[in-house]
Order: C-alpha cells, then sequence, then structure tokens
C-alpha cells in the first residue's frame, strides 16, 4: 500500500468516510458492551467509569479510573492526572484529550458516540484503545 501524503476530492473524502463507517462497528455492541471510536493515543487498560458532565466534578476521578465525558478542556487536568483512561463523545486526533492523552502516555478513545449515555459511574471497562473499543466488563 503506498505510503506518504495524500490530497483526496471530496468525493473521494466522502467514499472513504462510509466506508470506515460501515466498517468500524463492532460486531455484537448491544451484546457484549463493546463500542467503537476513534484511537487518539494508544494502549489497553481496564478501570472503572467516572463520568464528569463538567470540570467541577474532577475529584471524582481517582488514581486508575477510566475519564469519560463528552470533551475535555485545561479545566479537566487534574481528572486527567488521575485517569488510566480517556473516553470522550466527541473530538478527533488533534482535540484537547487526545493531545494530552498522548503527552500524559495514557489510552484514549474519541468519538465515541453515546458514551455519557452507554456507561454509568462504576462501570467496569477495558479500553483497548489499539482498536478503538471500549468493552464493558461489569456494569
Amino acid at each position: 500500500m503506498p505510503r506518504g501524503l495524500f490530497i483526496l476530492t471530496e468525493e473521494e473524502a466522502r467514499a472513504l468516510y462510509d466506508y470506515l463507517e460501515a466498517n468500524t462497528k463492532v460486531s455484537g455492541q448491544g451484546d457484549s458492551g463493546a463500542r467503537k471510536g476513534v484511537c487518539a493515543s494508544p494502549g489497553k487498560v481496564s478501570g472503572l467509569t467516572r463520568i464528569l458532565k463538567s470540570s467541577e466534578e474532577n475529584g471524582k476521578v481517582k488514581r486508575g479510573d477510566i475519564l469519560v465525558s463528552y470533551a475535555t478542556t485545561v479545566d479537566y487536568l487534574p481528572a486527567m492526572k488521575n485517569a488510566a483512561g480517556i473516553v470522550t463523545e466527541t473530538g478527533g486526533l488533534t482535540c484537547h484529550a487526545a493531545v494530552v492523552a498522548r503527552e500524559f502516555g495514557i489510552p484514549c478513545i474519541v468519538g465515541l458516540k453515546n458514551a455519557m449515555t452507554d456507561f454509568r459511574d462504576g462501570n467496569l471497562v477495558e479500553v483497548d484503545a489499539d482498536k478503538g473499543v471500549v468493552r464493558i466488563i461489569h456494569k
């Protein structure tokens, strides 16, 4: 496969997007408790989810927890320092959560739709950022 920088037309970009959307779903999503997002920082870790609706809830995240949020900002740094992994509903490879997670060397998955509603505080999950998958181990 060719390597390097490629420039895509709008039509090619849409076709690639459609292909990725169709081929990056986790089979048995409802049964296995697995959810698919985008790997923003590699690694694999397990921990308890802590749902943060705002940075005012930073204190909920203890060392080894999995921070789950709609998105992060600089105000979330205290929680991010304790987190073993980060999962956000929005964002891409250059979003705040992705950049900070890579800097801290912790697994991060972004763009995981419905993360704030699919997970509850205290779910035991496995974050396999290498595959972009978060799997519920125990509710």
